[in-house]
């Protein structure tokens, strides 16, 4: 039997780092930039995501605009804040940050649509640019 919830989860998801991938990446790189030692992870809320709420909390918590729960809200968090938020919903699968040595490579986002949770892994700079580090 074919869960349907996982299949909108997923369609969920894809849609969403479609329509909000360069906008993350970019105000990644921006962030790493001016502060290469800082770890951070992205964060997509689909409006009327149960677990919005927890991720709009940390969002006011770290000074970010308040976004009404009927709204999207696509951000940039510490990668320390993601500990919390998938150690209390998981619960089977510990999460472990990556270890980078020198600037961060990649960006772990966190997908909280009206189903569930996804993630996603996006790279930040081309093969190049890391080369050139």
């Amino acid at each position: 039997m074919v869960s349907f919830d996982a299949f909108y989860q997923q369609l969920d998801s894809e849609e969403a780092i479609k329509l909000h991938r360069q906008p993350l990446i970019d105000d990644a790189r921006e962030v790493l930039q001016e502060h290469p030692e800082a770890r951070i992870g992205g964060a997509i809320t689909l409006a009327g995501s149960p677990e919005g709420q927890r991720l709009r909390e940390l969002v006011r918590q770290h000074g970010g605009e308040v976004i009404p729960p009927d709204k999207h809200m696509v951000t940039i968090i510490p990668l320390h804040e993601f500990d919390h938020l998938l150690d209390t919903k998981s619960g089977r699968v510990k999460w472990t940050a990556p270890q980078w040595t020198g600037r961060q490579s990649h960006l772990p986002v966190f997908i909280a649509t009206r189903d569930g949770l996804r993630f996603a892994v996006l790279g930040l700079w081309s093969e190049d640019e890391m080369a050139a580090e």
